[in-house]
């Protein structure tokens, strides 16, 4: 053998000896990324989900202007009888586009879920910080107000709680799709608004199930909070939502009720109220269709806020 044979086969050794450890170094690697752990992104767990660290104002962030939204005198006609409780298959196919959004809500769903024993009921929230939360309730028809109170939650960066009725997402699904997009919670008011204590076991059924049913068609979310209309219903309603993996919300202080749907309520009577009356743990009951409620709504938000109180989603004030 020529010395040039020789280092030609000294090479060729060398190569293969590289080529055998660069291999095994792959195999390496690829063992450890599939066996090893992953970092895992930890579950939402009440006031700060995942992925919405920062989201929402914390007190002593800067107050903003105020938006003074000027809502009309009078209400626009309400013609809707819920004439058909098939959600179509255009707004079912809407909700691809707010795919993160939904699993989201439901992962905060099944936290709250893991947490509490069924059936519950609560009406005042944790006392332990100085959470209040502020819930809409809508009936069975009209969306007049809905977008100005979402246009008044991103303009303060706070988490509102919509408590919608089958009938009303039937008529309104861009408002429900919109409530979820924008990373506020949907929960479920039955179907019709029907007083459930007043009602047989069959349409109670119905009251609950169908209302589930076009929740989740309309807005991907199965909602795990429940609110029942007229405060009816007692035990066995609770019982019925807890069944169903809901918890049933009332409100607090004197059931949250703000008494801006009453015709002789003014402003300042609410916002009278409000002051006087709010401490840790309060849920506030509002509805869409009450002109005095969404008149007051934005200076109830800047007093809130203005008295270091942390406006929160209902499920980040259940104890």
């Amino acid at each position: 053998m020529t010395l040039r044979q020789a280092q030609g086969k000294t090479t060729r050794k060398s190569a293969n000896i590289l080529l055998v450890a660069l291999t095994a170094a792959l195999l390496v690697a690829a063992l450890v990324f599939f066996v090893s752990p992953k970092m895992v992104t930890p579950e939402p767990t009440g006031s700060d989900p995942v992925g919405e660290e920062g989201r929402w104002r914390k007190p002593g962030d800067t107050m903003p202007e105020p938006l003074d939204l000027v809502f009309a005198d009078e209400l626009p006609p309400l013609d809707f009888n819920c004439p058909t409780l098939r959600v179509p298959e255009s707004v079912q196919a809407a909700k691809t586009d707010i795919t993160d959004e939904i699993a989201n809500a439901n992962a905060r769903g099944e936290v709250l879920r893991s947490r509490i024993s069924f059936p519950l009921e609560i009406e005042r929230g944790r006392e332990d910080e100085k959470y209040v939360a502020l819930t809409i309730d809508t009936g069975t028809q009209g969306g007049y107000g809905v977008s100005e109170l979402l246009d008044i939650a991103a303009h303060y960066d706070i988490p509102l709680t919509f408590f919608l009725t089958g009938c009303w997402t039937m008529e309104n699904p861009e408002l429900a799709q919109r409530i979820v997009a924008e990373g506020h919670t949907l929960a479920h008011h039955s179907l019709t608004h029907a007083n459930l204590g007043q009602t047989s076991d069959e349409m109670i059924v119905r009251e609950f199930d169908e209302t589930t049913r076009i929740i989740e068609e309309t807005t991907g979310i199965r909602p795990a909070i429940f609110r029942k209309p007229h405060y009816a219903g007692g035990e066995a309603i609770t019982a019925a939502a807890g069944e169903r993996g809901m918890v049933s919300v009332q409100g607090w202080p004197d059931w949250g009720d703000t008494t801006g749907w009453r015709s002789e309520t003014t402003v300042e009577a609410v916002l009278a109220r409000i002051r006087s009356v709010t401490a840790p743990g309060a849920i506030w009951v509002f509805h869409n269709l009450a002109l005095t409620d969404l008149n007051a709504f934005e200076d109830i938000v800047r007093y809130l806020v203005e008295n270091g109180y942390e406006l929160v989603r209902v499920e980040d004030i259940i104890p």
